[in-house]
């Protein structure tokens, strides 16, 4: 399992950066950061326990800055992380939807020009989504890009 999170991670940092790199028309720093947003702690640990270390070490390891985020099942508190990430400058937006919270999210980086991922969720609007169960990292494997 633990390994499995560290392949989906690894796929995920380099998604993120092709879709900088072809993205992004600017040299600051915040092209250089991934933001991620998780929904909550209380439906699973995974979340604190395996996929934000995971991402972390991954996204750390393609050379991004990270601000990986934590809702604790508050979608108020969700808005407000995704508009302080946006404030302070993102290269690409992770997305862990919480009861649609990430559709607005969504919105807005796109309008921004910033990349967005569904992360193990789709969200409304966003044409791809990479889930971390087995069947859907084999499609994402053969697939060998993520265009969102």
């Amino acid at each position: 399992m633990a390994k499995r999170r560290l392949v989906i991670a690894a796929a995920i940092a380099s998604a993120a950066a092709l879709l900088i790199s072809g993205c992004s028309g600017s040299d600051d720093a915040s092209a250089k950061r991934a933001c991620m947003i998780l929904p909550d702690s209380e439906s699973s640990a995974r979340w604190e326990n395996g996929d934000r270390p995971a991402m972390d070490s991954a996204l750390t390891g393609a050379g991004f800055e990270t601000d990986i985020q934590n809702a604790q099942g508050d979608t108020a508190k969700y808005a407000t992380i995704a508009e302080q990430m946006l404030t302070k400058g993102c290269g690409v937006m992770i997305l862990v939807d919480y009861q649609g919270a990430g559709i607005q999210v969504a919105a807005t980086a796109k309008e921004a020009g910033i990349p967005v991922i569904a992360y193990d969720r789709p969200i409304e609007g966003l044409t791809t989504t990479c889930h971390s169960t087995t069947s859907q990292l084999e499609h994402f494997r053969a697939r060998q890009f993520l265009m969102v």
